[in-house]
């Protein structure tokens, strides 16, 4: 933990200094892509209404922002197993694309 304080005061810094969650991701990915193996920053909330992943913020390792406002369609099992995931306390990496 005391090896990522610089960098989660760095994100904390920008997350507090934005209001709009969109303009904290364009300057948040740079910090995260300097130190973690990653080259895009994506914020994706799940709507269940409509069974969607909604992009709010995308951003990739120079800070330009992507496109906002992307709805994903997702199966109701898919979303299941995103929601089960979000609750369990494992890692995991999927591929890109």
């Amino acid at each position: 933990m005391q090896r990522f304080m610089g960098l989660l005061l760095g994100v904390w810094r920008e997350a507090c200094s934005q209001i709009a969650i969109s303009e904290s991701v364009c300057r948040i990915a740079p910090l995260l892509c300097e130190r973690l193996p990653i080259r895009t920053l994506l914020v994706q909330r799940v709507d269940l209404r409509h069974c969607t992943l909604q992009r709010v913020a995308a951003a990739n390792q120079d800070g330009a922002c992507g496109n906002q406002h992307v709805a994903t369609p997702c199966t109701r099992q898919q979303l299941d197993d995103l929601l089960a995931w979000g609750h369990s306390a494992e890692l995991k990496r999927w591929p890109a694309g």
